[in-house]
C-alpha cells in the first residue's frame, strides 16, 4: 500500500510540474484555437480573424498581451462558455465577435480602435464586465437577450 501511494505522490509531483504536458507553440495570426490557450506575446495581424475560437468551454487568457487587426481580433461562432480576459485589443473593424453564442464571459480588456469593441449577434446570456472600452461601441444585435454589462468604463480617446 505505502508503495501504490509514494507512485501516486510521484504521478502527482510530475503532474503539477508539467501542467498540460509539453508546451505549445505560440499562437499565430488567424489561428483556431480548440484548448485553454495563453498569449506568449503581442499579435499584428492582417488576417481577416486574428484569433478564432474553435471550442466550446475554453479560456482565452490574453496575458496583458495585445492583438492588433485592421479586421476582427477574435471571432468566436457558435461557442459557448468561452472566457476572454486579461489584454488588449486594437482593432479598425471589430474587436471582440460573438455570433450565436451563450455563457461566455469578456473581463479585463481594454478595447480600441474605430468601429466595434464588442459586437453581440443572436448571442444570449453573455457577461461583457470590467473592461475598458477607448472610443470603441458595444453593439447588441437581435435575438441577443439576458446579457450582463457591467463594471466597464468608457472613454473617449481625445488626440494629441
Amino acid at each position: 500500500m505505502r508503495a501504490s501511494l509514494s507512485l501516486g505522490a510521484a504521478s502527482l509531483a510530475l503532474a503539477l510540474a508539467l501542467p498540460g504536458g509539453a508546451s505549445a507553440a505560440p499562437v499565430q495570426c488567424g489561428e483556431t484555437i480548440t484548448a485553454d490557450t495563453t498569449l506568449e506575446s503581442d499579435l499584428s495581424c492582417s488576417t481577416q480573424s486574428a484569433i478564432v475560437i474553435g471550442a466550446p468551454g475554453i479560456t482565452l487568457d490574453l496575458a496583458g498581451h495585445s492583438i492588433l487587426t485592421s479586421y476582427t481580433a477574435i471571432l468566436n461562432q457558435g461557442h459557448d462558455d468561452v472566457r476572454i480576459k486579461n489584454g488588449h485589443v486594437a482593432s479598425d473593424g471589430t474587436g471582440i465577435e460573438l455570433n450565436g453564442v451563450s455563457g461566455n464571459v469578456i473581463r479585463d480588456v481594454e478595447l480600441g480602435g474605430y468601429y466595434s469593441g464588442v459586437v453581440l449577434n443572436g448571442s444570449s446570456g453573455n457577461r461583457i464586465v470590467s473592461n475598458q472600452l477607448l472610443s470603441v461601441s458595444l453593439s447588441i444585435g437581435n435575438g441577443s437577450n439576458d446579457n450582463v454589462i457591467r463594471g466597464n468604463t468608457v472613454l473617449k480617446f481625445e488626440g494629441v
